[in-house]
């Protein structure tokens, strides 16, 4: 899908409407943010949802190579449509993590004795691309500093820091528990490794060089014992209140600073 098609405007291809309407409806269903400026699943979490979930849904039908040939035909359009590089990015990396979940599906009802119907495969699907959303592996802004071209090897940090989502009941009786954040989680954030309230976020991870991350694994473990490791999103939410944007800037002495978020004290 590409930012240039109106995600409630018609098409010629029954599978791509009906795609765009699960995206609405799972949009609803899991309260996901959309952008205010566009109002219509564009460069927000929809927009991540609706790659995602194409993306494995067509990967279940028909393997890599059909969802493959869709895709790249969406994109191509995409580019031709003065789709910027920031977007075209977003979408090859959700659109990564989308093959994953489809192949895992694929695997996973082939290899089960019981056979879900169409609904509960769609059903299913989008669980698995809000677990996903949720540990932060999409990525729901352009302005997002992961590189398509570093996807595995950000994946393979995040799968060593990160151990793997377990899914409970209650996550499909009730979805919009996904979503759910305490208030003021983040506050008073100490890291007890270095005593500092810097709180990485995934794309701070995603965004460090080799020698930057080796040199934080200690601060990252103990950061992500007490929070984990939270998006941008993630702390931008009102509900998480608590946290500050620090603007990269260097210092008197040159070194330079990223980025990043501060929790603010109790």
């Amino acid at each position: 899908m590409n930012k240039s098609e109106n995600s409630s405007s018609p098409n010629n291809y029954p599978i791509v409407n009906e795609l765009h309407a699960d995206a609405k409806y799972y949009s609803k269903k899991y309260h996901l943010y959309k952008d205010k400026k566009h109002n219509d699943g564009w460069d927000d979490t929809e927009d991540a949802f609706r790659h995602a979930y194409a993306r494995a849904y067509t990967v279940y039908l028909g393997g890599e190579l059909f969802s493959n040939l869709g895709m790249t035909y969406h994109e191509i359009a995409g580019n031709l449509n003065n789709q910027s590089k920031a977007e075209y990015n977003m979408d090859r990396w959700n659109n990564q993590v989308g093959k994953e979940i489809g192949t895992e599906v694929k695997e996973t009802i082939s290899n089960s004795q019981y056979k879900p119907t169409k609904s509960e495969i769609k059903d299913y699907i989008a669980h698995k691309v809000m677990q996903r959303m949720r540990a932060g592996d999409l990525i729901t802004n352009p302005n997002d500093p992961r590189k398509f071209s570093d996807y595995h090897k950000i994946k393979a940090r995040k799968d060593e820091l990160v151990p793997k989502y377990n899914a409970n009941r209650n996550d499909f009786n009730n979805p919009a528990s996904l979503l759910k954040y305490k208030r003021g989680y983040y506050k008073g954030f100490i890291n007890d490794e270095n005593g500092k309230d810097i709180i990485y976020t995934v794309e701070n991870v995603g965004a460090m060089s080799d020698e930057e991350y080796n040199n934080n694994k200690k601060v990252l473990n103990a950061q992500i014992k007490k929070i984990g490791l939270p998006s941008n999103h993630d702390l931008r939410r009102p509900s998480s209140t608590g946290d500050v944007y620090v603007h990269s800037y260097t210092k008197s002495d040159g070194t330079h600073v990223t980025s990043h978020y501060r929790s603010r004290p109790n």
